[in-house]
């Protein structure tokens, strides 16, 4: 996939320059403006689970390995979910 990606993006990136040339900035300039617009009422693509994040860190801070257990094993026990309320 990646091989068709990079192709995929310098075909882009040429048939974009060739769009600057032509056009200059009376195109490019207000397109940006307006996907810059649409863009602004949207909300940010964050992570979902930042508990998972704290979690992760919780055993990394304790020396074992976080991919070892899920959560879902060790919320079991409610030590660490009663810390970080």
């Amino acid at each position: 996939m990646t091989p068709y990606l990079v192709i995929c993006l310098g075909i882009f990136s040429l048939l974009t320059i060739r769009i600057i040339k032509k056009s200059g900035l009376k195109i490019v300039l207000p397109a940006a403006l307006i996907a810059r617009a649409l863009l602004f009422f949207t909300e940010p693509s964050l992570s979902e689970d930042p508990y998972r994040y704290l979690w992760d860190g919780e055993r990394i801070a304790q020396g074992e390995s976080p991919y070892q257990t899920s959560p879902k094993i060790s919320g079991e026990e409610r030590v660490f979910y009663e810390k970080i309320k």
